[in-house]
């Protein structure tokens, strides 16, 4: 920590752990709302534009490298969609 001041990827990383929990509350808040369409329409306008902040978010934290996902094997991805597929069916 240079001069007292928190790295930039401290702070970016943060900030994106602080949007996803924004995001699950705003989801929460529109599920709760679903009576009220008016409510519930300006609950999932939010969402959406916090959901958008927090891709930019990662993304910047991925451009830098701050931020690693691993590829998953394809198999994993189909055996993935037919169990999703499988449930959707019944």
């Amino acid at each position: 920590m240079e001069g007292g001041r928190l790295p930039d990827e401290i702070i970016l990383k943060d900030a994106l752990a602080c949007q996803k929990e924004l995001t699950n509350t705003y989801n929460i808040a529109s599920n709760e709302t679903a009576g009220n369409n008016g409510l519930r329409s300006d609950m999932l306008h939010i969402l959406m534009e916090e959901h958008e902040l927090q891709s930019a978010m990662f993304n910047a934290a991925v451009k830098k490298g701050w931020y690693q996902t691993e590829q998953a094997p394809p198999q994993k991805i189909e055996q993935t969609r037919r169990q999703f597929e499988s449930q959707g069916s019944k």
